[in-house]
């Protein structure tokens, strides 16, 4: 598992929250137990695990990546990518 700085930016999160991304998301395997949540850096408040896929045009140029971040949806915060797909 690589760790990238990727999304880089929010709207790519919400899309793949309004389930715009199954197709990829769906491919990443589970990680089972998930580490606990980070702490959200501006609300305290613990974070929530999402499967994060890059869009369909990275994954047709090869360079896709799929795997797991921490998300703090009202601050709109996020962890880098575990990444645990590539493509």
């Amino acid at each position: 598992m690589t760790i990238e700085p990727i999304p880089e930016d929010w709207r790519e999160i919400e899309a793949v929250l309004r389930g715009e991304r199954q197709e990829y998301t769906s491919q990443i395997p589970p990680l089972d137990p998930l580490p606990p949540a980070p702490e959200c850096p501006k609300c305290k408040e613990p974070m929530e695990w999402i499967r994060y896929a890059t869009d369909s045009e990275s994954w047709r140029n090869l360079r896709g990546r799929g795997g797991y971040l921490a998300v703090c949806v009202p601050c709109q915060v996020w962890t880098p990518l575990r990444v645990m797909v590539m493509g």
